[in-house]
């Protein structure tokens, strides 16, 4: 993820709740989200994202708390590196979230740095027409590293045998 909290976020609109803006959306913690009413006026949510830079391959999306009828279904992203010019580099699906804080992952072609993103979600997963709700944004960089190679019952060999009885390593 080569976003940071703390990196500047710009909203489509200001039109979300005082402890529900676009910050939320950036900074690793799912239990806070970025809550925006756009939808009731047919108009995409989304924000910018300005960052330290990077190839950005794919999204990382995670649900939020509650009404899975605003969590997004479709996201279309563009790419700058003046904040002004913005080139499309990807659009498409969502997939579809089964569960509230689940994780999703979509993942396309891009080979160029920018430093600006936009990300927009024209349709909600409930075709919700007041709003869209995220609790996280994550702009990945080699999506194909993140496929998770381990399982349950892997042999695990500690650092040290320092752990109390019920918080053993093979716990990760």
């Amino acid at each position: 993820d080569i976003t940071s909290a703390g990196d500047a976020v710009v909203p489509t609109s200001s039109n979300s709740p005082g402890g529900e803006q676009a910050p939320n959306a950036i900074d690793n913690d799912p239990n806070t989200k970025y809550l925006n009413f756009d939808g009731a006026n047919n108009t995409p949510s989304g924000l910018t994202i300005s960052t330290g830079g990077g190839i950005v391959t794919g999204l990382g999306l995670t649900s939020a708390n509650d009404a899975p009828d605003r969590d997004p279904a479709t996201y279309i992203i563009w790419s700058s590196n003046d904040g002004e010019n913005f080139t499309e580099i990807a659009q498409g699906d969502v997939p579809a979230f089964g569960a509230r804080f689940e994780r999703q992952t979509v993942s396309f072609d891009n080979d160029e740095v920018y430093v600006d993103y936009k990300i927009h979600f024209p349709t909600t997963a409930g075709g919700s027409t007041c709003c869209m709700q995220i609790a996280e944004i994550e702009l990945l960089s080699n999506i194909s590293d993140l496929a998770d190679i381990t399982s349950a019952g892997d042999a695990v060999v500690p650092t040290s045998s320092n752990s109390p009885g019920g918080e053993q390593a093979p716990n990760a």
